[in-house]
């Protein structure tokens, strides 16, 4: 899916990128920190750094960040991140900046052929802490009308960056299904489900093994998982309560420290009806300039 004009997300406070989770390239960082060092007696009072953020088309310079961006989409495990690498939208903070992040939706039916897509479905299925999960996630994305969200971003983008974020992606999915030139290509963005891997994080003293998730289900007793779920991005928490079901398991191969919390996957399905609950609920609570600006 590709943009289809330029569009400003937000203005974004530097201060606020704080976190702690860090992916990508030190480069990624030199637009904000040049406007940082044209103002550094206002930085080093602690006053705010505005950075415009704005949708591209990906171009061939992007490849190499968005890669370096995907490569811990699957916690290293190897992948061709390649195709996704030139999909999409790319948020950066200018038209030659580097890239901050790349929000899509992919249909898994339609590149179900793809060797990228097989070997996520392949992680997903593998890594499903129950035989239920694993049954459930391959169901789904066997399904018609199911959509891979990918909201891939750098670790300190500012959460503010979340609201206007999923609102443009949700628009791009809606300009797709009138503007596709065909039938069948306006097809593959009506959706019925979507499909959200995200990151989470939880206290390492009080972790468990896995976690499933059914809505409307009481379980007997609860179930081994995380006791406290920390959201890495402010998205996720609206959307694990709106989830249909979910699962989450631990980042393999990632040592923890004492007193660190522990990195988790967290594996999301949502009807689009659910989708848009968890976006007002996400408005109200974070806000988003980019909505209230069109509501004025």
């Amino acid at each position: 899916m590709s943009a289809h004009k330029k569009r400003k997300l937000a203005r974004a406070d530097e201060n606020s990128s704080d976190s702690s989770e860090q992916q990508g390239s030190d480069s990624s960082q030199s637009d904000s920190e040049d406007s940082s060092n044209s103002s550094d007696s206002k930085s080093e009072k602690g006053s705010d750094v505005a950075v415009d953020l704005e949708f591209f088309d990906p171009k061939e310079s992007d490849f190499q960040g968005l890669k370096s961006l995907l490569h811990l989409f699957l916690d290293g495990q190897e992948y061709d991140s390649s195709l996704l690498a030139t999909v999409g939208s790319v948020i950066k903070t200018g038209e030659d900046g580097d890239p901050l992040g790349l929000v899509t939706v992919l249909n898994t039916q339609r590149y179900s052929g793809l060797q990228h897509m097989q070997q996520i479905l392949s992680f997903l299925k593998l890594n499903a802490p129950t035989p239920t999960d694993a049954t459930r996630v391959q169901q789904v994305w066997q399904s018609t009308g199911t959509g891979l969200m990918l909201t891939e971003r750098l670790a300190n983008t500012p959460p503010q960056l979340a609201p206007p974020l999923i609102q443009s992606l949700c628009e791009e999915i809606h300009w797709a299904l009138e503007d596709e030139p065909t039938q069948a290509a306006r097809d593959a963005y009506n959706f019925n489900a979507y499909l959200v891997v995200s990151r989470v994080y939880e206290d390492e003293d009080e972790a468990g093994m896995g976690s499933s998730k059914a809505t409307g289900k009481q379980p007997k007793k609860p179930p081994a998982g995380p006791k406290k779920v920390v959201y890495a991005r402010p998205e996720d928490e609206y959307f694990h309560k709106q989830a249909e079901w979910s699962y989450i398991f631990p980042v393999a191969n990632r040592a923890t420290e004492k007193d660190e919390l522990r990195q988790l996957r967290i594996v999301m399905c949502l009807k689009p009806a659910k989708l848009k609950l968890a976006r007002k609920e996400l408005d109200k609570v974070v806000g988003n300039p980019v909505a209230a600006l069109a509501a004025a």
